[in-house]
């Protein structure tokens, strides 16, 4: 009797910490970012806390959702084995639905249309007027991103290097490194913007290339994606996506 008891006493405790678990994270949501991308997310330099567009469009769905946020930093290129292993719920970090990643996850309807892609570059050493102009230069990308993507498959012949943000691809214009570096529009006027003398710099946008974002989640998910829609959709139609957008210089 006393192991039956002893038993049935084990089974209860593991059914309440298996429902104290799902209803805790159901109360929670952990969002994987890397903090290097600005201005989809970044730190402040002042307060040293998570910025940005994307950090506060999951600040807002997660008040929408009445959920407690928990910002997960982590290396852009980790993210979504992060959504498989379960150690976060939800990827906002600029990513780009692409068929190859939508095999892995679920993404979200995109909460904005694609930024430009453009090429950076010092003056004094290179003013390209087309892609042409990059043969035979050594052109950095940031490790996993669409653009790294793009430029691999669009222009195989263009040596690239990949470091692994945006920000070590922007220094090494600056150290003469590399000879240009291909980045979203908004992410190379947010660098440009915090640097003295940005005129020292030549930016050439390339034609008919784009920077779509969703968010994603795993695909066992359903749940979470269809209240990330509705909240997108309420967003959208309050107007709170837009005063975002605006805020982050997304208009």
């Amino acid at each position: 009797m006393l192991i039956l008891f002893s038993c049935v006493l084990l089974a209860a405790v593991l059914y309440q910490f298996k429902f104290d678990k799902q209803h805790k994270d159901d109360a929670i949501l952990v969002v994987g970012t890397s903090l290097d991308y600005p201005p989809y997310e970044f730190i402040d330099h002042q307060t040293q806390q998570p910025v940005g567009l994307d950090i506060d469009m999951v600040s807002e769905i997660a008040a929408r959702l009445n959920k407690t946020l928990i910002i997960k930093n982590m290396p852009f290129t980790s993210l979504i084995f992060g959504l498989l292993t379960g150690s976060i719920d939800m990827i906002a970090a600029g990513i780009s639905p692409t068929e190859r990643r939508a095999k892995l996850v679920s993404f979200s309807d995109q909460y904005l249309k694609g930024q430009p892609f453009v090429v950076l570059t010092k003056t004094v050493h290179l003013q390209p007027n087309s892609m042409q102009d990059l043969q035979d230069k050594v052109v950095a990308v940031s490790t996993g991103y669409i653009m790294d993507l793009y430029m691999s498959k669009e222009h195989p012949s263009i040596e690239l290097i990949r470091l692994k943000s945006p920000a070590e691809c922007f220094m090494a214009v600056q150290t003469g490194m590399v000879d240009a570096f291909v980045s979203g529009s908004n992410t190379v006027a947010t660098f440009l913007q915090h640097i003295q003398n940005p005129e020292n710099f030549s930016v050439m946008q390339i034609p008919d290339t784009g920077e779509p974002c969703s968010f994603a989640v795993a695909k066992n998910n359903k749940k979470l994606l269809e209240q990330i829609n509705q909240a997108l959709m309420a967003m959208t139609a309050d107007g709170m996506l837009e005063k975002i957008k605006e805020k982050w210089g997304f208009l």
